[in-house]
């Protein structure tokens, strides 16, 4: 409405929605794309993330034992 004609106004309106119609369409198939792959790989590294968390579960259970013992809390 502020180049004045009502026409022109419409047709930048209607052309502003579709590019931001578009670009969240394409941000959306990305993404979900994305997801996907992030959770193949997610699934084929299982064996390796379990052992990690055993590792930092064993070392901090070690380090709690260290400070009851060393500070007496």
């Amino acid at each position: 409405l502020v180049s004045g004609e009502f026409v022109i106004s419409i047709m930048s309106f209607i052309i502003f929605s579709l590019a931001q119609a578009l670009f969240i369409i394409i941000v959306t198939v990305l993404v979900g794309q994305g997801k996907q792959k992030f959770l193949n790989k997610v699934v084929n590294k299982t064996q390796v993330m379990k052992k990690i968390a055993g590792v930092i579960l064993i070392l901090t259970s070690i380090w709690m034992l260290a400070i009851f013992f060393i500070w007496g809390m």
